[in-house]
């Protein structure tokens, strides 16, 4: 009965997460070059995640608590005897040892959730991080800027060289101040594997984000002059420090 709960629970889920009307969505996949590289969203189809509003979470909540969901789901169809241990699965006339591999296809759509649901997650939280510290918006700014090669980059509203050192600093204070611990709600993921899966990603786009930030405003004729006035800390240091 736990199982069958369970199956109908993913089910349910599934459909929630692939309802077009349904709350955010953010594309999957490796961000190779941190946030800087986000691409335009598409639909579930094409490899994104729409999550479903659960009440007024944040993103980042959102994902962590379907997330446990999902794991919570994964662990009963995995092990059904965990859920139920007054369950005899000798004593049960419709067991049969090839039941576990009726479930496979549940467990497969159920582990592509959870991984579309860990990259909602990290990306989320990685997000927040650049808000918190002032540059939510410049990274906008400094995406437009990289697609125009001749552009003075110092020279466009928001990447000032004042504007940008300040938020930079703020950067480096926050990150340090957070010792690399990204996703400040972590303790909540359910499970230790899971946890460590997102506080590494995380701490990837940031390493990543922060990689492209370095590249872009150091391109000749950005107009910075002294790099290490507004960039404190070279890629290798923020690496080091998330690795």
């Amino acid at each position: 009965r736990a199982l069958l709960q369970a199956c109908s629970s993913a089910a349910q889920l599934a459909a929630k997460t692939d309802s077009a009307s349904a709350g955010d969505q953010l594309p999957g996949g490796v961000l190779l070059g941190g946030l800087l590289s986000r691409q335009g969203s598409t639909d579930h189809a094409n490899g994104h995640l729409r999550l479903p509003q659960v009440g007024k979470l944040r993103l980042a909540d959102r994902s962590l608590f379907l997330l446990n969901c999902v794991d919570a789901i994964l662990a009963v169809v995995a092990d059904p005897a965990a859920a139920d241990p007054q369950r005899d699965p000798a004593a049960d006339p419709t067991h049969s040892p090839s039941q576990p591999h009726a479930y496979g296809a549940v467990v497969a759509d159920l582990n592509v959730h959870a991984e579309q649901l860990v990259e909602a997650l990290t990306e989320a939280s990685a997000a927040d991080f650049f808000e918190g510290c002032g540059l939510g918006q410049k990274l906008a700014a400094l995406q437009t800027a990289q697609a125009q090669p001749q552009l003075e980059i110092s020279t466009v509203v928001g990447l000032e060289p004042l504007a940008l050192s300040s938020a930079m600093r703020s950067f480096y204070s926050q990150l340090f101040g957070m010792g690399g611990h990204l996703i400040p709600e972590s303790h909540r993921i359910g499970t230790t594997a899971r946890r460590q899966q997102a506080l590494q990603r995380t701490a990837q786009i940031v390493s990543e984000t922060h990689r492209h930030i370095y590249e872009v405003i150091g391109r000749p004729g950005s107009g910075y002059g002294n790099l290490s006035a507004t960039l404190l800390h070279s890629p290798e240091e923020v690496d080091t420090l998330l690795s």
